[in-house]
């Protein structure tokens, strides 16, 4: 009887020995559970941008990449704005001609209104300098052929003088002639005496605009004749004159340019 109860205890202890650290072993292994689905705030959350210095930021899709005022490199376009400029342009002192793609004209005439203009080389319009006092022009020979400018770049017609009295006459297309602006310098020099003064000036140089006629006051005139000046206004140029009333003699003074107002 004290037999079996000793091996009763005996395979106690070995069944506690064998079982005991797997079951606190598996006591501490925690229960499987099943995932949780990610909510909707995990799905749209935005992703973190991350700004790293000396890099580039990409530009807006719609942000236009700007043009610097003034000339291309090729000098054949002229932005201002970031827009190509059109049309009859001026750039500082000059004036240019740009057609619809904005590309500017070269050696080339162009009529814009009722001017006209010559584009040269560099694209700007031929043109005489400008005079706070009288009206002035500037020759330029284009295809053989001599043609005046005044300040605007328009080009000239008719009688026009330069401030040493030297009378140029262009024809209805702007043509230097020659042949009639040596006869008005013939007429127009200075001391030239003639009856027929007037007569022959409104003859060669046409009707004047307007003729003023004042008592003179030369003081080198004799003082027993009366004398009187003579000022015929053309467009351009006055022709100017006396006259002696005693003997009926007209005495040339010369043509100028037309005296700015």
């Amino acid at each position: 009887m004290k037999n079996w109860k000793k091996w009763m205890l005996l395979g106690c202890l070995l069944a506690v020995g064998f079982t005991g650290p797997a079951a606190v072993k598996a006591a501490e292994v925690p229960e499987a559970t099943e995932a949780e689905e990610p909510t909707k705030e995990a799905e749209t959350t935005e992703p973190i941008v991350i700004d790293v210095p000396g890099t580039a930021k990409p530009a807006a899709a719609e942000e236009a990449v700007k043009i610097p005022d003034g000339w291309d490199a090729a000098k054949k376009h002229y932005y201002k704005d970031g827009k190509a400029l059109k049309g009859l342009q001026q750039i500082k002192d000059s004036f240019y001609y740009f057609d619809k793609k904005g590309v500017v004209l070269k050696n080339k005439w162009k009529k814009v209104k009722k001017y006209y203009y010559y584009f040269g080389k560099t694209g700007a319009a031929y043109k005489a300098k400008a005079s706070t006092f009288e009206v002035t022009f500037k020759t330029y020979k284009i295809s053989g052929k001599t043609y005046g400018f005044d300040p605007s770049s328009h080009r000239v017609t008719g009688l026009w003088a330069t401030t040493k009295g030297a009378a140029y006459y262009f024809n209805s297309k702007g043509v230097y002639d020659a042949a009639k602006s040596k006869s008005v310098r013939a007429l127009t020099k200075s001391g030239k005496k003639s009856k027929n003064l007037l007569a022959q000036v409104k003859k060669v140089c046409g009707k004047p605009k307007k003729t003023e006629v004042v008592q003179s006051c030369n003081f080198f005139d004799a003082v027993d004749h009366e004398y009187k000046d003579y000022r015929l206004f053309y467009s351009h140029v006055t022709v100017e004159m006396t006259k002696d009333v005693t003997t009926g003699m007209f005495k040339m003074l010369g043509i100028f340019p037309m005296i700015l107002d």
